[in-house]
This record gives structure tokens, sequence and C-alpha cells, in this order.
């Protein structure tokens, strides 16, 4: 029996550095973290993995970002549209 894909199979998300990923170093964009490795995600990275996105690549920003997460936050997977408003 084939495996039912998942909400959000293959679709790509980045995280930015201030957001613990397993096994990555993260280090909040600060020196004084500069060799923190994670033991586990952040929830929220889990919850995307576990609904099928694919952690593509991590974004250092700038110290302090308000944005952890950047998939489009303005987009319709968060129940946006991309010029802002709800649909």
């Amino acid at each position: 029996m084939e495996k039912s894909p998942r909400p959000l199979d293959g679709v790509p998300f980045l995280v930015k550095d201030d957001l613990n990923t397993k096994g990555l170093r993260t280090t909040f964009v600060s020196r004084l973290m500069e060799s923190n490795v994670p033991g586990e995600n952040a929830i929220c990275v889990d919850l995307l993995a576990n609904d099928g996105m694919t952690l593509t690549a991590r974004d250092q920003g700038r110290a302090g970002g308000a944005e952890p997460i950047s998939l489009a936050h303005s987009t319709i997977w968060w129940g946006r549209r991309a010029g802002g408003g709800h649909p």
C-alpha cells in the first residue's frame, strides 16, 4: 500500500540562524554561540518537516532578526496572499 503524501511534501523552506536545527551549527548570529550545535530542532522546524517540507538552506541574517522562518511569510501557505491581506 502506498503512503499518502504529506500536505507540504517537497516544499523547500529556509531557517534563519536564530532557530535550533539538529546537528547544524546555530549561532544566533553571536560569537558567544559560535560552537553551538543543538541536539534537537526548534518545534516549528519539526512541525514543518513533519508535514513534508524540506530544509534547504540556513540564513544568518543579522543579529536580532524578527522573522526566523523565511518561507515567504506573506504567501498563501500562511493564509495570506503575496501582496498582503487574506485570501
